[in-house]
């Protein structure tokens, strides 16, 4: 059961508000040409290593998550483009490794190079980005990797796979091509970040959390704090940084993540996709709560838009908020990309006088 749920809460992240399933779409390239992402300036370069690009597209609406590939029979490369709504690169390079060592049909047997897995990218001071590489045998790759990094509210994130270079070389490849794109002038500086590691502790849950009325106050009071903490451009602060756990003691297993150890949040994180579930006490419910609950607030993070659930009584299990986001219609939807911003009530959810 709770795997036919994840994978509905894995589809999902990449639903519109109106539940109809997103397609890749072209995009219009010049063959020969270079793409330039249009937010970061970021280019796609037409070939690498001999590597044509194959093929460039778009998951999401104004260029939101972009991807190019260079495919030939012995070597495989993608690079990514994708907003960063949450400031939890760690989380989705957790993810993102996951996906490969839990593809045994296609790499076989992995061992993982030794190299460290931070690493200083292209107009950074700090070790902000991470990449791994592994061994492969049993597969037609001989080798696969992945890095991510930050860029001025984005990620960048790579896949290579190669039939003829061994970890190691695959990593120095990988940080070749990354040191050689065409990167902005100037970009944000980014503080250092450290892979997940496992949780010290897990998180404890005292009975089923209950749904709070659903109100229009209740609706605003969601929408206030839903735009995500991501900074506009190169004069946004960088955040502060934070910590991130991975939650096993908990099910389902190796999606729950936490931030500085918190014991009343946790972001649920089904693929390396950047879009998440974030469940934490409201702060603007906790003032006005007064004597009663605070309310725990579930906010489904896409990369345009935060979909806001009813607020709980106490901090749900995560089993609860996938049922919850499966079987429920969030109460108010705001719009977090773009000049027209807007705050959406669902009016068929709240509660009549």
């Amino acid at each position: 059961m709770i795997r036919g749920l994840l994978i509905g809460l894995a589809a999902s992240m990449l639903l519109p508000a109106a539940g109809q399933a997103q397609q890749s779409q072209p995009l219009s390239v010049k063959p020969g040409k270079p793409f330039t992402h249009k937010h970061t300036k970021l280019q796609f370069p037409a070939e690498l290593y001999g590597i044509q690009r194959t093929r460039a597209s778009a998951l999401e609406a104004d260029e939101l998550d972009v991807s190019a590939a260079y495919d030939r029979q012995d070597e495989a490369i993608t690079l990514y483009i994708y907003r960063d709504i949450s400031g939890a690169l760690p989380v989705w390079f957790d993810r993102a490794t996951w996906a490969i060592e839990t593809r045994p049909k296609v790499y076989g047997t992995l061992r993982r190079s030794a190299r460290p897995l931070p690493f200083v990218p292209p107009r950074q001071s700090a070790a902000a980005g991470l990449i791994a590489t592994y061994a492969a045998s049993d597969s037609p790759f001989r080798s696969t990797g992945v890095a991510l990094m930050p860029l001025d509210g984005w990620f960048v994130k790579i896949r290579y796979s190669s039939a003829s270079l061994d970890a190691d070389a695959l990593d120095t490849r990988m940080r070749d091509l990354i040191a050689g794109l065409k990167w902005p002038k100037t970009v944000r500086p980014e503080s250092a970040v450290a892979p997940v590691a496992a949780c010290a502790d897990t998180l404890a849950f005292d009975g089923a959390a209950v749904p709070l009325p659903a109100t229009a106050e209740a609706a605003m009071i969601g929408s206030v704090f839903a735009i995500p903490v991501a900074g506009k451009g190169k004069a946004a602060a960088a955040r502060q940084p934070v910590v991130w756990c991975r939650d096993d003691g908990v099910e389902p297993k190796g999606i729950v993540y936490r931030p500085d150890g918190a014991k009343d949040a946790y972001m649920l994180a089904p693929s390396d996709a950047g879009r998440g579930i974030m469940v934490a006490t409201d702060p603007l419910q906790q003032v006005l709560a007064k004597d009663g609950p605070p309310g725990w607030s579930i906010k489904f993070q896409h990369l345009s838009r935060t979909l806001n659930y009813r607020l709980m009584d106490r901090l749900p299990a995560p089993t609860q908020v996938i049922d919850h986001v499966n079987k429920t219609q969030p109460i108010s939807t705001v719009t977090t990309w773009g000049k027209n911003r807007s705050v959406q009530i669902n009016a068929d959810v709240l509660e009549k006088k």
